[in-house]
């Protein structure tokens, strides 16, 4: 007796969409298929391996889901917080370009935005540090906007904060932290710097 079988293709529905169902059918697996069904004797017929092959389609869009709930207007970051990574020292009394990092004023609501400066500094004796926090101008230059100045004194460390207003200058600027120190040749140091622009 010559192998024979058959092909089924079942075309279905799902909630992910519409779906290709082909299945190889011979005299068993066809056997073990009408078991259950009105008007078919029980056979205790033992499963028979089939290939099912499972074809994707793309369907019809469904229709569009619910509404979301609206976002605020205008929502942007609380606030921008430069990478003053490391242990600062400048022992020159030009104001000197320490770290800078760029930030993206734009995702800052415009007007008037606070700023918090803290730092642990110290100046070698005699000396007076003077460090400035800076926004926008030319990236590598020391200018722009000072946003806040401390005066850093004592030969040890002591915890700085400063707070202040600015402006927002929208767009991607820099943000630039500068030292100097009142005496050529004495350190002026900075460690655990952190600025919050918001």
């Amino acid at each position: 007796m010559a192998d024979r079988q058959l092909q089924v293709q079942i075309d279905g529905l799902t909630s992910q969409g519409p779906f290709s169902l082909i299945a190889g059918v011979n005299d068993m697996s066809v056997d073990l298929m009408n078991q259950g069904l009105p008007g078919v004797p029980e056979t205790g017929g033992s499963a028979v391996p089939t290939t099912v092959t499972v074809v994707s389609s793309t369907g019809k869009q469904g229709p569009p889901g619910q509404q979301g709930i609206p976002g605020s207007a205008g929502a942007t970051l609380r606030e921008l917080e430069p990478e003053f990574d490391g242990l600062y020292a400048c022992d020159l009394v030009a104001e000197t370009l320490a770290d800078e990092d760029l930030g993206d004023f734009d995702s800052l609501a415009s007007g008037t935005r606070t700023v918090s400066f803290v730092f642990y500094g110290k100046a070698a004796s005699g000396a007076t540090g003077t460090v400035k926090l800076r926004i926008a101008g030319a990236s590598g230059a020391v200018d722009g906007t000072v946003i806040a100045t401390a005066i850093v004194t004592g030969a040890a460390y002591s915890a700085y904060k400063v707070t202040g207003t600015f402006t927002n200058p929208t767009g991607r600027c820099p943000i630039k932290m500068t030292i100097s120190s009142s005496i050529d040749g004495q350190d002026v140091t900075l460690k655990e710097v952190s600025a919050s622009l918001s």
